[in-house]
């Protein structure tokens, strides 16, 4: 995570953190389903 903002209050730097901690877990998400419909894709191209 990126260094906290000089002035702000520890609750708003709790909540940046927990804001780009939810965002990594949703790109890590979007990413694995991703891989899932390439992996689709591919089968579904190698039957024909």
């Amino acid at each position: 995570m990126p260094g906290l903002v000089p002035g702000m209050t520890g609750e708003l730097n709790d909540r940046r953190a927990r804001i780009f901690d939810n965002f990594n877990a949703l790109d890590a998400l979007r990413k694995d389903i991703g891989g899932i419909f390439s992996t689709i894709r591919n089968s579904l191209n190698r039957i024909g």
